[in-house]
């Protein structure tokens, strides 16, 4: 972890609400992905959004999930996060396999997407 680098100690709570795993260090979060590995990102919120970055260790896959709407309660929000986590668990396992993600090989609406082939 990059923050056990710098002070020889390293950080990690179950309280977060972000997946089990999870740990973060210096502004960047390790998230743990269900098919093995992981992803660095770090996520922000805003006056009615969300964003969700992440990058594969590797730098091969990345992706960022955007929402419009921020709830307010702390349930909605909790199942908001775990959507968008879920969603990027299974777009970047899917590229970690050479499966196409979520949009059948294709951005929303737009061209094919298959950096690296």
């Amino acid at each position: 972890m990059v923050i056990k680098a710098v002070t020889g100690r390293s950080w990690e709570r179950d309280d977060h609400g972000a997946p089990p795993g999870t740990r973060a260090g210096l502004g960047l979060v390790w998230t743990p992905l269900s098919c093995g590995g992981g992803y660095w990102g770090h996520a922000g919120t805003g006056f009615g959004y969300v964003m969700w970055p992440a990058v594969t260790p590797d730098g091969r896959s990345t992706l960022t999930v955007s929402t419009h709407g921020r709830p307010g309660d702390n349930d909605t929000a909790v199942r908001q996060i775990r959507g968008v986590t879920d969603l990027a668990d299974h777009a970047l396992c899917a590229a970690q396999d050479g499966r196409d993600g979520p949009f059948g090989g294709r951005g929303p609406g737009g061209p094919p997407v298959h950096p690296g082939r």
